[in-house]
């Protein structure tokens, strides 16, 4: 792990046992059996012996919290509990191609975001299981972060990505640099569908995968194919 989750394991080590936490969530925290601080509760969470029912109501009673009264302590409690299922979507998506430029730490801090606006705007009525929800929604929004083709074109160059106002940049975006890719034979009417589906529409990798009747395996090997060769396409006809 970089160094934002080390940082959010060691204020947690602090947290669990605060006397303002406790205090502030004591209903939600007598919904996990005998546990007196949130170090026993979270220990309590993972046991395999406690019904997942059981589990469950705790972690609705805190994004209720979160979500209708704002409520920060109960959200940080949600991101300790979800911590391990992080990591797991952290290494899924670590050896992707950066096509965003990304270093660990800069894609932990969006790991650790898209969880936060999650939990304090998770759907109360939503069906299912709370913490299966939002990794599921967290794994979809990794999948369909925007390619940035500046940072495409630093990746090809070997270098890191330029600042955000970069000319090219602001000339520049991915459909328009597609459609050119497509002209000019650089890319497939298939491979450009695929890449403006997840990157610039939003379509899901396991969605996309479905449409084309092939594993997602195999739908992320030819998307960072299409990638690559956009990236190229991109540095010759644009960057000079």
């Amino acid at each position: 792990m970089g160094t934002l989750f080390v940082h959010l394991d060691h204020e947690w080590l602090r947290l669990r046992t605060a006397r303002e936490l406790i205090d502030a969530t004591r209903d939600v925290l007598e919904l996990a059996g005998d546990a007196t601080h949130w170090g026993e509760a979270q220990k309590w969470m993972r046991s395999t012996a406690v019904h997942p029912e059981c589990k469950h109501r705790v972690l609705s009673a805190l994004v209720n919290r979160a979500t209708h009264g704002g409520d920060r302590e109960a959200a940080r409690i949600v991101l300790a509990l979800l911590m391990p299922g992080l990591v797991v979507e952290l290494d899924r998506h670590r050896p992707r191609p950066n096509a965003e430029g990304l270093s660990s730490s800069e894609l932990e801090a969006i790991v650790v975001e898209i969880t936060w606006g999650l939990i304090c705007q998770y759907p109360t009525h939503r069906q299912g299981n709370v913490a299966a929800n939002i990794l599921l929604d967290l794994r979809k929004r990794l999948c369909a972060r925007p390619i940035s083709v500046r940072a495409i074109l630093a990746q090809q160059n070997g270098r890191s990505a330029p600042a955000a106002d970069d000319q090219f940049e602001s000339h520049f975006d991915v459909t328009e640099i597609v459609a050119h890719a497509v002209e000019s034979r650089h890319l497939s009417d298939d491979e450009a569908d695929l890449i403006l589906d997840i990157s610039v529409r939003g379509v899901s990798c396991q969605d996309a995968a479905a449409q084309r009747c092939m594993s997602i395996r195999t739908l992320r090997r030819r998307q960072r194919a299409a990638e690559t060769r956009l990236g190229s396409h991109a540095r010759e006809a644009f960057a000079a």
